[in-house]
C-alpha cells in the first residue's frame, strides 16, 4: 500500500511539474480542478513538493489547504492500514 501511495504522490508531483511547463510556454493547462482533487486523494506530499520544489500554484490558499488534506488523508490512510 506504501508504495501505491508513493507511485501516487509521484503522479501528483508530476501534475504540478507539466502543468508549470505549459504555463511557462502558455500551452494548454491541467485544470486547477484535476490538480486539486489529485492533491486531495492522498497526493498532499506530492502537492506540497509540487508547491516548494517549483514554486507552482503557490499564490492561492486553497492549494495550500487541498494539499493540508490531502496529507492528513495520505497519514490517516498510512495509520490506519497498518
Amino acid at each position: 500500500m506504501l508504495i501505491l501511495m508513493l507511485i501516487w504522490n509521484s503522479i501528483v508531483f508530476l501534475l504540478m511539474s507539466i502543468d508549470k511547463y505549459r504555463a511557462k510556454r502558455r500551452l494548454y493547462r491541467i485544470s486547477e480542478k484535476v490538480l486539486l482533487l489529485s492533491m486531495m486523494c492522498f497526493g498532499g506530499v506530492g502537492g506540497f513538493l509540487g508547491m516548494f520544489i517549483i514554486h507552482h500554484k503557490t499564490k492561492k490558499w486553497y492549494f495550500y489547504g487541498a494539499a493540508c488534506i490531502g496529507t492528513l488523508i495520505l497519514y490517516l490512510g498510512v495509520t490506519k492500514l497498518q
